[in-house]
C-alpha cells in the first residue's frame, strides 16, 4: 500500500510502481494498492522498485526474491514534494526554448559570482547586445543600459512579473535597487519584440527578473567587497529554510558606497528585501517587500570632449561649480523606494495553473542643485558679453559687437 507520509497519511492513488532493470510495472488503485507479480526463474534474486506519483518525492527500495514466484506487496510512504513557484510566475513574459524569440537566461549564481556591489546594467553588460553606462565611470550610482539600441523607455523591466518602469518617464532607475542582484534566482533578457504583456516598453528588448525561489535549508551569509575609488560593499543575506514543511523567511541588507571615477560623483546606498512564504502540495503565497535608498553626487553633465584627452581633466565633473571656482558639497540625488508584492499560485488540473499577484510602490525623494547668484545675474544680463556664452564676437555692418544689443 502506499501513502502519503504526512501527520494524517492518505492512500496515494494512481501512483506508479515500476521495476527499471526488468521493463515492469503497475499503477495503484484508489486505496493506494498494488501487486506485481516476479518470475524469479526469469529475472533476477535481487529487484530494485521505483515508488513515484505526482507532489511526491520518489522512493527506491530493493526487493528479495525468496521463492520461485513471489506476489510482492509492501506498504510504503512518499514525502510531499514542495514546488517551487519560480517556473510558473514568469511564463507569461518569458520565452522557452521552442518559442521564436531570441532569448538569453542568467541564474542567480552566475550574477553571484560577478556582484561586487555595481547596479544591475554593469552585471549584465556581457550579454549580448548590451551596452552600458555610467555617470560615476565605475558602475554604481546611476547607470544606464541599452540593448540592441533600445533605451530605458524601450527596454521592459518586470520583477517576478511586475513592471518596474517609472510610470512618469517609463525608463528604469537602477540606482533605487542597489545590491538587488544579491536577492535574484534568474534573469531572461529577451533581445527585441518579445513575448511581455506589458505595454509598448517592451517594443526594443525585455529584462525580466525573478526573486521568487523556496530554499528548503537554514543558512546565513555575510560578504564583503572592496575596489578602486574606495568602492565597497557589504551585505547579509539569512533564511529560515523550510520551516514546519511549510513556511520560510529570506532576508537581505546590504549597503554600498563609493567615490566614484569622476569627481565627487560619489555613491552612497542602503537596501533591504524581505520575503516570507507559505508553500502547500497544490497552492502557495509569497510576501515580499524590497526596499533602496540612494543620495549620489550629480554627475550626469558628463566631461567635455576637450577635457578627455588630458589625463589632469578627464575626470572633471561641472556639476555645483561656483563663480569663483569651488563647488557646492550637497549638489546630489535623494531619493528612496519601497515595492510590495504578494503572489499567490494555484495548480489546477491538466497541467493549468492559476496564479494571482499584487503589487504597491511607494517612492520619495528630491534633488538639490546649486545656483550662483552671480552667475545667474551675469547670464540674464543685457549687458553680459558674447565671450561670457562661448560664442565669438558678431560683426555686423563692419562694426564689431562685444555683447547683445
Amino acid at each position: 500500500m502506499v501513502t502519503s507520509q504526512t501527520a494524517d497519511p492518505e492512500p496515494i492513488g494512481g501512483a506508479t510502481v515500476y521495476a527499471p532493470n526488468l521493463q515492469l510495472g503497475t499503477t495503484t488503485d484508489s486505496l493506494g494498492k498494488w501487486e506485481l507479480t516476479l518470475d524469479q526463474t526469469k529475472f533476477a534474486k535481487y529487484v530494485l522498485l521505483q515508488f513515484r506519483s505526482v507532489g511526491f518525492q520518489s522512493a527506491v527500495v530493493t526487493i528479495q526474491l525468496n521463492g520461485q514466484k513471489d506476489d510482492y506487496r509492501s506498504d510504503i510512504s512518499l514525502r510531499p514534494e514542495v514546488y517551487q513557484l519560480e517556473g510558473l510566475v514568469v511564463r507569461s513574459v518569458r520565452v522557452e526554448e521552442r518559442e521564436p524569440f531570441v532569448g538569453y537566461n542568467l541564474s542567480g549564481d552566475q550574477l553571484r559570482s560577478r556582484n561586487i556591489g555595481q547596479d544591475m546594467p554593469f552585471l549584465l553588460r556581457f550579454t549580448p547586445s548590451a551596452v552600458v553606462t555610467s555617470d560615476a565611470g565605475s558602475g554604481f550610482g546611476y547607470n544606464g543600459m541599452r540593448i540592441r539600441g533600445s533605451d530605458a523607455t524601450r527596454t521592459n523591466v518586470t520583477i517576478n512579473g511586475i513592471p518596474l518602469n517609472d510610470s512618469e518617464s517609463q525608463g528604469t532607475f537602477w540606482v533605487n535597487l542597489p545590491d538587488f542582484a544579491s536577492s535574484i534566482s534568474s534573469v531572461q533578457i529577451q533581445r527585441g519584440v518579445g513575448t511581455s504583456t506589458n505595454g509598448a516598453g517592451a517594443f526594443g528588448a525585455g529584462v525580466h527578473l525573478s526573486t521568487l525561489r523556496l530554499h528548503e535549508d537554514a543558512y546565513g551569509r555575510l560578504s564583503q567587497s572592496y575596489g578602486s575609488f574606495n568602492s565597497r560593499k557589504t551585505a547579509l543575506e539569512f533564511g529560515t529554510g523550510l520551516t514546519g514543511k511549510q513556511f520560510s523567511i529570506d532576508g537581505r541588507i546590504s549597503r554600498i558606497h563609493s567615490d566614484g571615477y569622476i569627481d565627487r560623483a560619489s555613491a552612497d546606498q542602503e537596501s533591504y528585501y524581505l520575503s516570507a512564504g507559505w508553500w502547500g502540495r497544490k497552492s502557495n503565497v509569497q510576501a515580499i517587500v524590497f526596499h533602496g535608498q540612494e543620495r549620489t553626487y550629480q554627475a550626469w553633465f558628463g566631461v567635455p570632449a576637450q577635457y578627455a584627452e588630458q589625463a589632469d581633466l578627464r575626470t572633471y565633473n561641472p556639476a555645483g561649480q561656483r563663480s569663483d571656482g569651488t563647488f557646492h558639497d550637497d549638489q546630489v540625488d535623494n531619493y528612496q523606494q519601497t515595492h510590495y508584492q504578494l503572489h499567490y499560485q494555484q495548480s489546477l488540473p491538466d497541467n493549468w495553473a492559476l496564479h494571482l499577484a499584487g503589487h504597491y510602490t511607494r517612492g520619495a525623494g528630491y534633488f538639490e542643485e546649486y545656483k550662483d547668484r552671480e552667475l545667474e545675474a551675469a547670464l540674464f544680463s543685457p549687458e553680459a558679453a558674447f565671450s561670457f556664452y562661448g560664442l565669438a564676437n558678431p560683426i555686423v555692418g563692419g562694426d564689431t559687437l562685444n555683447q547683445p544689443i
